[in-house]
């Protein structure tokens, strides 16, 4: 502005031209090397601009159109500041969000900078570490050095040692083998001499004077048969020692027992003699399976028990009766009152023999265990005995060839029935049965179990524990040669800890944890029997089983291959 009005100062005329324009001054001051001439020049372009703009201002206001022009034209306006007013709202939005993405970026690159931090402390501390871990690697080479050294020198030692002893060793290794041969031989020779002496009379003889000196005997045999239990230390002294007192015991006899022994049916009298001769004063159990019975002794022995009113068990099994032996103790059964047990396993009586025993027990209605496994059975006869017989409390149907859906049959009449016990072991049950028929069993009150020879592997473990916990009651579970894993039946046998009223286990043939085992001797406090046979233990799972059996006064059989 000071190079426009030093101009004008210098021209009069200039002066009062632009004196009425102050805009225009403020306009001119922006052009470089201005001058006078310029200045009137750019006056006379404004003053010729504002005359035509004059004139057509005056031509739109003579026009008859000219108010809906200038209506249009402020609409127009109105338009433009109203966009103006969105725009700026618009702008201002942007502003804010700009805004927002900004302190988000603020944050963002705090974030970065802290874990930058981090990742930088990571690496230096695993710098760290891996300077440590250089140190031990090399502090472990020098100490597997010195290990190497003394592992020589102790080497060379050791082979001296083994110079100066390794004959002393080999021969007190042929001393061994030596007397193990011949203890051997030894005990092949005894049980050749003993085989030779008992054939199968010696139940007979053995029950016959049992039965003659049984009040005199009961208190000694009570306390040999404590003593029996723990045969698993001194197996042959212990049998010598029981054999002894055996012997000693019938001393009083005129006749001995070389001459009980001359003749098997001269111990067949004797004990046909003793049961109807002698007034028992408890109940009495005949023991004589595997005795070759024939016809003819066995209507000897029904017709002598036919006044005897003492013996209630009477165990016929693995005799090879006919199946006219088999009708004879039907007939014999419907007329006695007083047998409580039978037993006729293994004696292939065909299913019209079986049927008819059945029939019979029905009948008489006193037994209440029978035994008529490895027999031909049919479902119908099984289930008619559970059904009509009020006395039945153990029925063992083991081995008879049934199906599983024969079992599931027998088990659906017992869940109706006051039957307490069943045994369906080595029954030929497929693998698809087995759910089902542990199912079934746990909606029975049964508390006696026999599942042995079934077809179990782990995958049956979870329902066996559920049968198993479902029944707090139960007694007696036979479960020997499963196919299950030590680890299924470490499970097994955790659920059975909790039952105090279980009495008897059979474990047979089974893969088994002895300190499992230990444990379900010491928790069941009724536990009387304990069948562990064909098992593997090592010594000192023998002797800590030993040790578990010596704190158990309860357990009165432990049956352990050696």
């Amino acid at each position: 502005m000071e190079q426009v009005l030093s101009i004008c100062n210098n021209d009069p005329e200039l002066n009062n031209l632009l004196k009425d324009h102050p805009l225009l001054i403020k306009s001119l001051e922006s052009i470089y090397s201005l001058s006078s001439e310029h200045i009137f020049s750019i006056l006379t372009a404004v003053e010729n601009e504002a005359y035509m703009l004059t004139k057509e201002i005056q031509q739109i206001k003579d026009t008859p159109d000219s108010k809906s022009f200038t209506d249009s034209m402020a609409l127009e306006i109105e338009e433009l500041k109203s966009m103006l007013v969105r725009e700026q709202e618009y702008n201002e939005s942007l502003n804010s969000q700009i805004f927002k993405l900004s302190e988000n970026l603020n944050e963002l690159t705090k974030i970065i900078q802290g874990k930058s931090q981090t990742k930088t402390s990571q690496l230096m501390n695993f710098a760290v570490l891996e300077r440590e871990n250089k140190d031990l690697k090399d502090q472990v080479l020098t100490l597997t050095e010195q290990l190497e050294f003394l592992t020589t020198e102790l080497k060379s030692k050791s082979d001296a040692h083994i110079n100066n002893f390794g004959s002393l060793e080999e021969k007190i290794h042929q001393i061994k083998a030596e007397r193990t041969s011949e203890r051997k031989k030894s005990d092949a020779s005894k049980n050749s001499k003993k085989r030779d002496k008992l054939r199968s009379h010696k139940k007979i003889a053995i029950t016959t004077l049992t039965l003659i000196f049984n009040a005199h005997q009961h208190n000694m045999v009570h306390s040999m048969f404590n003593m029996w239990k723990f045969w698993i230390y001194k197996k042959g002294k212990l049998q010598e020692e029981l054999e002894a007192k055996i012997q000693q015991s019938f001393t009083h006899r005129t006749e001995s027992m070389n001459e009980l022994k001359t003749s098997s049916k001269k111990y067949f009298s004797q004990l046909l003699s003793a049961i109807s001769s002698v007034n028992y004063q408890k109940p009495i159990e005949i023991e004589l399976s595997s005795c070759e019975m024939s016809k003819e002794w066995l209507d000897l022995l029904l017709q002598t028990l036919e006044s005897n009113s003492s013996v209630t068990e009477l165990n016929l099994g693995s005799n090879s009766l006919s199946d006219e032996c088999g009708i004879l103790i039907a007939s014999w059964l419907k007329q006695d009152n007083y047998l409580k047990c039978l037993i006729l396993r293994n004696n292939d009586f065909n299913d019209m023999v079986t049927s008819s025993i059945i029939e019979a027990v029905c009948s008489q209605n006193q037994i209440s265990m029978l035994d008529i496994s490895e027999n031909i059975v049919s479902v119908e006869s099984i289930n008619y005995l559970i059904q009509n017989s009020s006395a039945i409390s153990d029925l063992v149907i083991e081995n008879c060839g049934l199906s599983g859906e024969d079992i599931k049959k027998v088990l659906n009449v017992a869940k109706n029935s006051p039957i307490s016990g069943l045994f369906v072991s080595y029954n030929p049950i497929v693998k698809p049965h087995l759910k089902g028929i542990l199912e079934m069993f746990t909606q029975t009150q049964l508390k006696n179990i026999g599942l042995s020879g079934l077809p179990f592997d782990d995958v049956d473990v979870k329902e066996i524990c559920i049968l198993i916990n479902r029944k707090p009651y139960l007694e007696i579970l036979h479960l020997a040669h499963v196919e299950i894993s030590e680890q299924g039946m470490s499970r097994v046998l955790d659920s059975l800890c909790k039952h105090e009223d279980l009495k008897e286990i059979d474990l047979t043939g089974t893969s088994l944890h002895i300190p499992h085992v230990c444990v379900v001797i010491e928790t069941c406090t009724s536990l009387k029997t304990i069948v562990l046979r064909e098992i593997v233990v090592s010594q000192r799972d023998y002797s800590f089983l030993a040790e578990t059996i010596k704190k158990s006064p309860q357990l009165e059989v432990c049956l352990l291959d050696n």
